[in-house]
């Protein structure tokens, strides 16, 4: 390690995972240290996580990631899952589980919202804060009555740490309307009383200093708390998609994807959110993605090895089985909780190594489907990807046929604590833009071209999957 070089202290909080990472200005890591999260669901539809666990876990990781390096850091920047609900009390402890970004429970609330605020490019669906809020005024009104804040998950981390409850418009932007101002009439037609939402600060901005308390690393006590952002966001500084035109796709847990535009357009199914500097984000997530693909590999019996030692030298285009990917319903473009997943056009000469391909080729489907939609017409710059599915040469390529175009792989594993660090780079002037911090943390490494002689093979298999999908949804 390097003790004498300036350094940041990064998180991402993610639904499967906490990562802390200490980057120093030369963008090198120092220090990684993680931790799995677990998810439970006590009834269906619902999907619930401990935030106390969380911040034990970022306790632990904390002293694993500094280890010996005695110098503090600079600043904070914690990067964390959104559309995620905490109830928080007097001493920023949790009052019940989190409402994880997955969960549907909130569907009647959702019904009755979306006919009384008809959202442009913002549907009120079970997966928006505002249904959320109602269920909870409604089934657990002496906890949303007992409630100081109501934080997503890195706001609840920032909380403990600063005793402040604050976040950004980014992560927030469901409830904002113009001026980065509460929707108050949503929030009230909620009936959840809107001073209990966090105060509003830029990614960047200084929301507090760390405090001195028990478990608390002293090495981070009085460091400066930088407001972070969304792990999309996030995610897509460090793939850079922060100009017009860019395009990316961060592939985890579930699919993230989205085309920027300086022009705000409003698009059935799609969303559209405000994305700082006069942007906007056309595109959205997706339920399948890394779960799936977890998930196909237990019932198959692969969890050893890699995706690409799997189904590398399986298959091809053109061959093989068709996969429907929403084994847990689907957000966008259908915001459908009730869908659901499907192999179709079965063989009894497929193995196993058919059908994972299948799925890897379906979740590219879906995300055909969102570049398609939000996509502007004009000339367009290579789709960057990134995550850790993006790590096998098999998802990339894949990709690259089905969407019928370039991908670019970046080089950041870790794209959250990238984005996170770059927030601090810049905002510590570091760096004097986001692409100069980009290079540092993040630089693109390969590009994947579409396979010659792919195009109508892809074409027809991508119809015959729409029209499964149809099949499924009008099911």
């Amino acid at each position: 390690m390097n003790g004498s070089s300036r350094r940041v202290l990064v998180a991402d909080l993610g639904a499967s995972s906490l990562r802390l990472a200490l980057i120093d200005e030369s963008g090198t890591n120092l220090g990684f240290a993680a931790r799995p999260l677990d998810t439970d669901s006590p009834a269906p539809g619902r999907r619930e996580q401990d935030p106390d666990e969380w911040w034990r876990q970022f306790l632990v990781l904390t002293g694993e990631v500094f280890g010996d390096n005695a110098a503090p850091p600079e600043a904070v920047v914690i990067s964390g899952g959104t559309r995620t609900q905490v109830l928080v009390g007097t001493h920023g402890e949790s009052l019940r589980p989190a409402i994880m970004w997955d969960d549907s429970r909130a569907l009647a609330e959702a019904r009755r919202l979306a006919q009384r605020f008809p959202l442009d490019g913002n549907p009120i669906t079970p997966f928006h804060p505002a249904a959320r809020l109602a269920w909870l005024s409604r089934h657990e009104p002496e906890a949303t009555a007992a409630a100081r804040a109501v934080l997503q998950p890195k706001d609840f981390l920032v909380r403990r740490l600063t005793g402040e409850a604050v976040s950004d418009p980014v992560s927030n932007w469901m409830l904002l309307g113009p001026g980065d101002t509460y929707l108050s009439e949503v929030v009230e037609a909620a009936a959840f009383d809107p001073l209990k939402l966090p105060a509003m600060a830029e990614p960047g901005a200084v929301v507090g200093h760390v405090l001195a308390g028990d478990g608390i690393d002293p090495r981070l006590v009085g460091v400066p708390v930088l407001c972070g952002a969304m792990d999309a966001w996030c995610c897509a500084l460090a793939l850079g998609a922060y100009a017009h035109g860019a395009r990316y796709n961060l592939s985890g847990t579930s699919e993230v994807v989205g085309v920027i535009s300086s022009q705000r357009r409003v698009v059935d199914g799609i969303l559209t959110v405000p994305w700082g500097d006069g942007l906007w984000h056309l595109g959205g997530p997706s339920q399948c993605g890394g779960r799936t693909v977890n998930w196909a590999r237990g019932i198959l019996g692969m969890t050893d090895g890699t995706i690409d030692g799997h189904v590398g030298a399986s298959g091809g285009v053109g061959d093989g089985p068709l996969f429907i990917p929403y084994l847990d319903g689907e957000r966008t473009p259908w915001w459908d909780a009730a869908l659901t997943g499907a192999w179709f056009e079965l063989r009894s000469g497929h193995r196993r190594a058919d059908l994972l391909l299948a799925v890897i080729e379906g979740i590219a489907f879906h995300v055909r489907v969102i570049i398609e939609a939000a996509r502007s017409g004009a000339t367009a710059p290579p789709i960057r990807i990134g995550g850790g599915l993006a790590r096998s040469d098999t998802w990339c390529q894949t990709r690259a046929d089905v969407l019928g175009e370039p991908v670019v792989r970046t080089g950041a594993d870790e794209p959250g604590l990238a984005g996170a660090a770059m927030i601090a780079m810049t905002a510590l002037r570091w760096c004097e833009s986001f692409d100069d911090a980009r290079e540092r943390v993040a630089a693109d490494t390969r590009r994947f071209e579409p396979r010659p002689g792919t195009k109508a093979a892809v074409d027809a298999r991508y119809k015959r999957f729409l029209d499964f999908s149809a099949s499924s949804r009008s099911s």
